[in-house]
């Protein structure tokens, strides 16, 4: 699922692109839920123009410490993501996610 094809067009906007990384990450998420584990996670991860994580995810807040580590697998699981549309006119751009496991 990683690695399945992604189209980005030129013309995509920002919130297109967002929602393309944001889904992504939720899908992996739920791949990887831990059996019984409920909870939300927040987290951060920085994404460079060419769609390569540049620093470390980190986790903002969570309802349930144990989720934490699941949540940072499932963003590591999503990468890599496409490279910026135009639209996105920035060398790297913050990310923040909330992952909901029910």
């Amino acid at each position: 699922i990683a690695n399945a094809p992604q189209k980005i067009l030129p013309q995509q906007n920002s919130a297109e692109y967002y929602k393309l990384v944001a889904d992504k990450v939720r899908m992996l998420a739920l791949l990887e839920q831990p059996e019984g584990q409920k909870g939300l996670v927040k987290v951060e991860f920085t994404l460079s123009k060419e769609g390569i994580f540049i620093n470390e995810a980190s986790v903002l807040e969570t309802s349930n410490p144990a989720l934490a580590p699941f949540a940072i697998k499932a963003i590591k699981l999503a990468s890599p993501f496409p490279p910026f549309p135009e639209s996105l006119d920035k060398d790297k751009e913050i990310f923040k996610i909330s992952l909901s496991y029910e």
